[in-house]
């Protein structure tokens, strides 16, 4: 629930700093407006996991190298994913206008579809753990295959406001488990605390990914590779959430 929210209130307050505050203000406003949002949410910090001294201590055994190599096939499953994620976003205003759609239509589908997804990192939240995290992930990427397909079949603008609005809320929709999913392995948080990190080279290496793969106006290669990603981050998952 924690991580939905969080991923909710991110592209809001993007769009809050890109839509007035640096047009108003500057560098020097977007400062100011970090400042402000770090100092009101710091009481929080008493609110988030407990201290390592109130986890369970995790018993010692044959399997233990067995969970840490699950675990950190998560983190791979992360950075794996993030990489497909950010090659796309970091492209779709490119392929707007490869299609032939105008600048400022590309730009403002970008721009609603950022707010807008954000909204499906609170589905998380409201599920809970019905559904367990396997039968999420699995849509999430489903979704995430359609969207992919629509970009390259789709011919009009709503096309791809269609398929940028899946896209992006597959992805705000899945990170969410696949946190759960590390976090359900790894007791100590050992792991766990390293997806930031993972999440972070993956937003690196995704756009460089992406340059190096579309030629002139053709993205079908960058989409496939997109796809694969996501896959094969699906199927890391699904082996860390086999039972033990």
């Amino acid at each position: 629930k924690v991580t939905g929210v969080q991923t909710c209130a991110l592209p809001i307050l993007v769009e809050i700093a890109t839509g007035s505050v640096i047009p108003a203000w500057g560098m020097p406003g977007l400062s100011m407006l970090m400042a402000v949002a770090f100092l009101l949410l710091l009481p929080a910090v008493r609110g988030l996991a407990p201290s390592p001294a109130e986890l369970p201590v995790q018993a010692a055994g044959p399997g233990g190298n067995t969970l840490h190599l699950a675990s950190l096939a998560g983190l791979v499953a992360v950075l794996v994913y993030f990489i497909g994620q950010t090659m796309i976003w970091a492209f779709l205003m490119r392929a707007g206008s490869a299609a032939g759609f105008p600048a400022e239509s590309t730009g403002r589908v970008i721009a609603i579809v950022l707010v807008a997804s954000g909204f499906a990192a609170l589905i998380p939240g409201m599920l809970g753990n019905r559904l367990g995290n396997a039968v999420p992930l699995v849509c999430g990427t489903v979704a995430f295959l359609a969207s992919m397909w629509l970009l390259a079949r789709g011919d009009s603008i709503e096309a791809f406001a269609v398929a940028v609005m899946v896209q992006s809320s597959a992805w705000n929709f899945t990170v969410p488990y696949q946190l759960a999913a590390i976090a359900s392995r790894d007791t100590r948080g050992t792991y766990a605390s390293q997806i930031p990190a993972c999440q972070a080279i993956g937003g690196v290496l995704g756009p460089a990914a992406g340059g190096l793969l579309v030629t002139g106006g053709d993205f079908g290669n960058m989409l496939l590779l997109a796809g694969i990603t996501s896959v094969l981050s699906l199927l890391l998952l699904l082996g860390l959430l086999l039972p033990r």
